[in-house]
């Protein structure tokens, strides 16, 4: 029996049509990084595999859209002040 492939802490649909700030490849979801004390250092995009450190950007979800059949939040990389 084959292992299934490991799914990322967080998933996003085609359709919500999120960006990689760095490269502007589609990113289908991200991974949550760590440091030793257990807070949350970065974001891990997938696939493209950049890194945003948390200290410089954070994940936003604003607006609401409705290309999906229901209304959702829609997600943005945004750079802190």
């Amino acid at each position: 029996m084959t292992e299934p492939t490991a799914a990322p802490d967080w998933a996003f649909s085609p359709d919500q049509n999120l960006k990689c700030p760095d490269c502007e490849a589609a990113v289908a979801g991200l991974n949550w990084k760590h440091d030793t004390t257990g807070l949350v250092a970065a974001m891990d995009l997938v696939p493209c595999g950049h890194e945003l450190s948390t200290d410089v950007w954070e994940l936003k979800f604003s607006g609401r859209d409705r290309r999906i059949g229901t209304v959702i939040r829609t997600p943005t990389f945004v750079r802190k002040g």
